[in-house]
């Protein structure tokens, strides 16, 4: 059975993932982790995360997939012990030190080949595989096709990502956080250098095209394609610094698919939670020209309606679908967004109402007109 792993930067997120039906869950800790900002796990959480998850008949991964410097090769091997004996199931790592310390000292844990390494092909799978590796987690940028391939010819369990964020440089190995912010991706502090806005500059007469978000990718999104990957053994949903109602969102939809039980209402309710449009990636042969969103480098969100008439503080919104007291949303115009929770609602005649299909008015103190 194709096993569900979700990310968790939390508690709350893990507790989501696992309740909206994942069969594995993958996480951080304060160290040696790609995701520095997360919350993340220390020892005592992360013991009580594997009891919780463990109950379930869940299983649970640990992330330890930076780099590691000479220095802190001690730290790391502790780190290792210390997560052996609290039972996880596996460690993901790109760092070869890592990597080589598990296979050789651990039998009950597995040691799995981070995205990071950048296997995207037979012979690197069948490489490690040969060097003790019990998964291996493909370059998002293989194809289905060559997915396939691997699997038949490797025989080794593949885990490639189907839902989340797209990094721009290959397989993740990003360099220009680090020479732009002096923060290095690869050490889990990206800077976030290709969500920025960019001049494009023509070389030839040194002149700027404009300025846009170009380096900006899309989210990825499978969800339509999820049957074609039967073979795989582990479909991974990226975003351990998402908050646990993107994680159970995300996750619920994905184990609908899977379990051959989705609408296309549940696909369009993806779009609820955080998102910056949608592209099926490199894995299922996307346009080069739709990877990338260059108009907006942050959560999209999906249009609702529009505004309809301005009276004083009072703003008329004619929907093209429901809006709830509470709801966010964010009021675009001229490029420029304002965002804000719903707190109360209002019909024609001026009465708070919990929800509304076709016509409803708010009142806000920001000056915005005209387009939502």
């Amino acid at each position: 059975m194709t096993e569900l792993l979700a990310p968790a930067g939390n508690m709350e997120a893990l507790k989501a993932a696992i309740s909206n039906g994942c069969d594995a869950v993958y996480l951080g800790m304060q160290k040696f982790g790609a995701r520095a900002y997360s919350s993340n796990f220390d020892l005592e959480t992360l013991q009580e995360a594997v009891t919780y998850a463990h109950l379930r008949d869940v299983k649970l991964y640990v992330t330890m997939n930076t780099i590691v410097f000479q220095n802190e090769v001690e730290e790391m091997k502790e780190q290792i012990h210390k997560l052996n004996e609290i039972g996880v199931d596996g460690i993901i790592v790109q760092d070869l030190t890592a990597f080589d310390y598990i296979v050789k000292n651990f039998v009950d844990m597995e040691a799995h080949c981070s995205t990071q390494m950048g296997i995207d092909d037979v012979d690197g799978t069948l490489l490690f595989k040969e060097l003790g590796a019990k998964r291996v987690v493909l370059s998002r940028e293989v194809k289905v096709e060559t997915v396939k391939e691997i699997k038949r010819i490797a025989e080794i369990p593949l885990e490639i990502f189907v839902h989340g964020a797209l990094c721009v440089s290959y397989s993740g190995n990003c360099l220009m956080s680090g020479l732009l912010g002096n923060r290095c991706a690869n050490r889990g502090r990206c800077v976030g250098s290709c969500r920025k806005e960019y001049d494009l500059i023509d070389k030839t007469t040194d002149t700027s095209l404009g300025k846009s978000y170009i380096l900006s990718t899309k989210d990825l999104n499978t969800i339509d394609y999820i049957h074609d990957l039967n073979e795989v053994d582990s479909l991974k949903i990226e975003g351990r610094m998402k908050a646990p109602t993107y994680v159970a969102n995300v996750v619920s939809k994905y184990r609908m698919a899977l379990d051959h039980k989705i609408t296309e209402e549940d696909k369009e309710n993806l779009k609820k939670t955080f998102n910056r449009t949608f592209t099926k990636g490199y894995l299922f042969h996307e346009d080069k020209r739709n990877i990338t969103n260059i108009l907006k480098p942050n959560n999209f969100g999906y249009e609702i309606g529009t505004i309809s008439k301005v009276i004083k503080d009072t703003y008329e919104i004619t929907l093209t679908r429901p809006l709830n007291q509470n709801d966010t949303i964010r009021i675009s115009h001229n490029n420029e967004d304002v965002n804000l929770t719903v707190a109360k609602l209002y019909n024609k005649e001026g009465e708070l109402i919990n929800t509304a299909d076709d016509v409803c008015y708010i009142k806000i103190k920001e000056r915005c007109l005209r387009e939502m």
